[in-house]
Parts: structure tokens; C-alpha cells; sequence
């Protein structure tokens, strides 16, 4: 009879984990006038914070409850390019910003 504790066991946990996720950009309402709806528009230079934060602590507690601790999390960057269009030497406007994160344990 094999011990509960058997290194021989074929069933192994994993020694390490990973998961991503990429959050989406910031909403901007605008206010169109006093009988019009408001118009609703994406950032493109903003990630929404509140929904990163909730889905980065949401990975740690489904790492806590696995029985894994956090180790690292890469910051996952997207970017941009922008073209300001201004006389013959248009000035560009080159940005990135963290929209996700892996996440490691």
C-alpha cells in the first residue's frame, strides 16, 4: 500500500503557474446639451484603472486559493503613434501605456 505522501505520485502540482490579462481603455462620457444624450468615447491614452486593479487582485486570490503565491507580474504595454499633422516637419506623438499584466506564482 502506497503512503498518502508518495513521491512516486503520479499526479504532480505544478512548481510554477501563469496567467494574463489585457484590461480596456477608459470610457469618457461627454455631455452633448440639455436634450441630448451623452456620447460615450474610448481614451486611447488611458487604461480603465479600476478594472485592472479587479481583475490583478482577482489572479492573486485564484493563486491564493491553488495554493500558489505570486512571484511576478510583467506589465504588458501597448503603444501608439500619433501624427500631429503641423507644417512640414509634423510633429509625432509617440506613447505606450500598461493595459495587462502577466502574472506569475
Amino acid at each position: 500500500m502506497a503512503a498518502e505522501n508518495d513521491p512516486t505520485d503520479t499526479e504532480k502540482k505544478e512548481r510554477f503557474i501563469s496567467a494574463w490579462f489585457k484590461s480596456g481603455l477608459k470610457i469618457e462620457a461627454e455631455d452633448r446639451g440639455f436634450l441630448s444624450r451623452k456620447k460615450e468615447s474610448y481614451v486611447p491614452t488611458d487604461v480603465d484603472l479600476d478594472d485592472y486593479a479587479q481583475t490583478l487582485l482577482s489572479l492573486y486570490q485564484e493563486f491564493d486559493e491553488a495554493g500558489y503565491d505570486v512571484v511576478k507580474v510583467v506589465p504588458i504595454l501597448t503603444g501608439q503613434n500619433e501624427s500631429s499633422n503641423r507644417g512640414k516637419n509634423g510633429d509625432d506623438l509617440t506613447y505606450s501605456i500598461t493595459r495587462g499584466a502577466v502574472v506569475i506564482g
